[in-house]
Parts: structure tokens; sequence; C-alpha cells
């Protein structure tokens, strides 16, 4: 029984020591997960009138 409790008691100390490393992590007021302010630009082609009913007749 002596090995048992003592096991306990370390894995309660070891449970601890992750929870406090895991919220000093995420205390820091950052948010790691952060996205770009600029707009994303696309360059598409411009079709004329006659291209665009053909793609519309081909899909």
């Amino acid at each position: 029984m002596d090995g048992s409790l003592g096991h306990f008691k370390a894995t309660l100390a070891r449970r601890k020591e992750r929870q406090e490393k895991n919220r000093s992590r995420f205390d820091q007021g950052k948010n790691s997960y952060t996205t770009k302010q600029s707009k994303t630009e696309y360059k598409i082609p411009e079709v004329s009138d006659k291209e665009l009913e053909k793609i519309k007749f081909i899909i």
C-alpha cells in the first residue's frame, strides 16, 4: 500500500504541474491563431458576353 499512495501523490503532482504549464501558456493574453488584416485579392480574367454564354453552356 505504501507504493500505491506514493504513486498517487506523484500522479497528482504531475497533473498539477501540467495544468499550471498549460494555464500559463494561454494566460499571456495573446492568441496564437491570428489572421492577416489585409483582404485577399484574386486575379480573375474578364470574359466577354459571348464567351460567358459558351462557358454556361459547357457547365
